[in-house]
């Protein structure tokens, strides 16, 4: 179907977000960790690491291969790929952000704009792994113990923008993971 720009701009774009950090631990864990992807490329040595070691290594590898780069082998993996870079939330005309971590909240909202009050929808779910604990558990222990440095990284080489745009409170800050302002 073509869609007319009069039509286009009546209709309702709803984007959602979701902290910079704990998407990339939920990748991490979905791809590396579960899935497989990418482990070649951070222990090629085979060496038996645990999986915060190569949540380290992980880190380190994506910030040499410059995730927005076209040939790194991250870019297009919708886990690890800047959210700015994905949404081209500056020039795309979004009518709602759904921030994940207030979903159930922002979906009321949508609801209310989109006159669907009279559905109902499920509550965000936890997202549990074959260990039981969600995403948000392991970011929490996980950057408790990132060397900082590393932690720098993620949050202004190779996150920064999503930070800066998104608006998403950095680790350390008293409202993360939550949205503190946005530049939008």
């Amino acid at each position: 179907t073509n869609l007319t720009s009069e039509t286009f701009y009546k209709s309702i774009r709803v984007g959602t977000l979701r902290n910079p950090l704990i998407r990339f631990v939920s990748g991490f864990r979905d791809k590396v960790l579960r899935k497989g992807q990418f482990r070649d490329t951070i222990n090629p040595q085979k060496k038996n690491l645990t999986e915060f070691e190569m949540f380290e290594a992980f880190i380190r590898i994506m910030y040499q291969n410059a995730i927005t780069q076209s040939n790194s082998p991250f870019l297009g993996n919708q886990h690890f790929t800047p959210q700015w870079h994905n949404m081209r939330v500056c020039s795309f005309p979004y009518s709602l952000l759904i921030q994940y971590e207030n979903g159930n909240l922002d979906t009321d909202a949508m609801q209310l704009i989109t006159n669907t009050t009279h559905i109902e929808y499920s509550p965000s779910r936890k997202e549990g792994g074959e260990d039981s604990l969600s995403s948000d558990d392991i970011t929490y222990a996980w950057l408790a113990r990132l060397d900082r440095d590393l932690l720098n990284v993620l949050q202004n080489e190779i996150y920064g923008l999503d930070f800066a745009i998104l608006g998403y409170a950095k680790w350390g800050e008293k409202s993360f993971p939550f949205i503190n302002n946005v530049l939008l």
